[in-house]
């Protein structure tokens, strides 16, 4: 059977210049393969941008845990943990691949490298190779519990359930 065309204004069928096609933005289109949405990479980068600003301080004031551990490198373990787990969670590392979770560790890793050299250049910080270390520990850590321990996984991939109209 054959599709017909809606009848212009006139009663004949539009020509391509009377047709509109609805504009719809690239990333909106459903179902476009590769195509990414902004949002996911919202939190690794403002994560990612407080590092950078706080790597760019004299001093930090960081509250006093009483633990046995150096709390700079406990800060270091954790932040660089989440960054990490965020980078993780993006589309481009939808899967848990041991090759996403490397990657996305070593992203981390290489950030904090990036950090430790940027420490070098603010007066009053040093760059500690300990600190990289700790990074790079607390990124491989944090995805190897991504991966591994699934109610965390399902705790963070948790989503507001939508709301039905009675």
């Amino acid at each position: 059977m054959k599709k017909q065309l809606p009848e212009s204004r006139f009663g004949r069928p539009p020509d391509s210049r009377e047709v509109q096609k609805p504009q719809t933005p690239p990333c909106r289109a459903a179902g476009q393969p590769g195509c990414l949405k902004a949002k996911p990479y919202l939190w690794p980068l403002a994560l990612a941008f407080g590092i950078f600003l706080a790597s760019g301080t004299q001093r930090l004031a960081a509250p006093d845990l009483a633990l046995p551990l150096s709390k700079d490198k406990f800060a270091h373990f954790l932040v660089f943990g989440l960054l990490a787990t965020a980078i993780l969670r993006t589309p481009r590392f939808g899967g848990l691949r041991l090759r996403d979770l490397f990657a996305a560790a070593l992203i981390a890793s290489a950030y904090g490298a990036f950090d430790e050299l940027r420490q070098s250049l603010t007066p009053g910080r040093s760059v500690e190779p300990a600190d990289w270390f700790a990074d790079t520990l607390g990124a491989l850590g944090a995805v190897f519990v991504y991966a591994r321990w699934h109610a965390y996984r399902r705790l963070l991939e948790w989503r507001r359930k939508k709301r039905t109209k009675p």
